[in-house]
Parts: C-alpha cells; sequence; structure tokens
C-alpha cells in the first residue's frame, strides 16, 4: 500500500542492523516504502529461472537496494532495473516476472515455512536447518548458530 508507514519494530530493525553492518541505512521517510517483499520474492524466483548465478547477483542487488539505497522492492520497475543491473536477460525476466508463474512457489515456501516455524517472524532464516532466527537479529547471533553447526559435524 502506497505511503505506509514504517513500523517502530522495522526502525529499531534497521538500527540494529545499522550497528552491525555497513551496508544498512536508516530509511529515508520521504521516498516510498515497500508494500510488500512478494513482489521481489517472485523477482528472485524469475532470476533462478536463469541460473544460481544470475540469483546470487540479483539477490545482491535487492538486498542493497533496500538496505543500503532505500529504493521500493515492491515496485516492478525497480525490480526490472535490478535485473538488467545484475545482468539478467530482461526480456526474459520481465516476461518470467509478468506472467505470474513464479507466484505459487513462493507461496508454497512460505506456507511450508509457516508451518514448520509456527510463531516465528518474517523474514526467518534457518541455519544448518536448526536454528531458526527471525527478523534482524545480531549478527553475532548468525555467527554463534554457524558456529554450533560447525561444531556438531
Amino acid at each position: 500500500m502506497p505511503g505506509r508507514l514504517i513500523s517502530p519494530h522495522s526502525t529499531e530493525a534497521r538500527e540494529r542492523a545499522n550497528n552491525e553492518e555497513e551496508v544498512f541505512r536508516p530509511w529515508d521517510e520521504s521516498q516510498p516504502y515497500p508494500s510488500s517483499s512478494m513482489p521481489a520474492q517472485i523477482a528472485g524466483k524469475c532470476a533462478l529461472l536463469q541460473g544460481k548465478e544470475s540469483f546470487g547477483r540479483f539477490h545482491g542487488s535487492v538486498f542493497k537496494a533496500f538496505f543500503r539505497d532505500c529504493r521500493d522492492i515492491s515496485d516492478g520497475e525497480v525490480l526490472t532495473s535490478l535485473a538488467a543491473d545484475a545482468g539478467l536477460d530482461v526480456e526474459r525476466f520481465r516476461a518470467d516476472y509478468s506472467s505470474g508463474s513464479q507466484e505459487n512457489d513462493v507461496l508454497a515456501e512460505y506456507e511450508e515455512g509457516r508451518r514448520e516455524y509456527e510463531g516465528w517472524g518474517v523474514p526467518l532464516a534457518t541455519i544448518g536447518g536448526r536454528f531458526p532466527l527471525a527478523g534482524a537479529v545480531p549478527i553475532e547471533m548468525y555467527r554463534r548458530a554457524i558456529d554450533l553447526c560447525l561444531a556438531a559435524q
């Protein structure tokens, strides 16, 4: 929804993240805030159709666009621009994105995660399939989860 307000939770999470990594910066409230992450998730699946390397470049572009550049990643034109910047075949990306062919995969993965990790927030990362981390948690929590996974090997 255009003109969406930034919640205190989002502001706090961004401030925590900004303390961890240089790539984060506080959202400029004069810019449109994304109405949903669903368009970016679908776009990521479209990028993956062009290969894992294409997805990796696109994912990095979307991450920087949102967290560093405060761009609206719910906007299809922004996503198409990021696809071009990431070196994707833009016409193929546009066709895949506009077809809606990847939406069901995104929704299925969301439902799977919701069933498996009921009560956890979004975004949710699982480390080693064992350690769910929700939201913008301190980077030390990721390091600790990775260390525990490595120690268990």
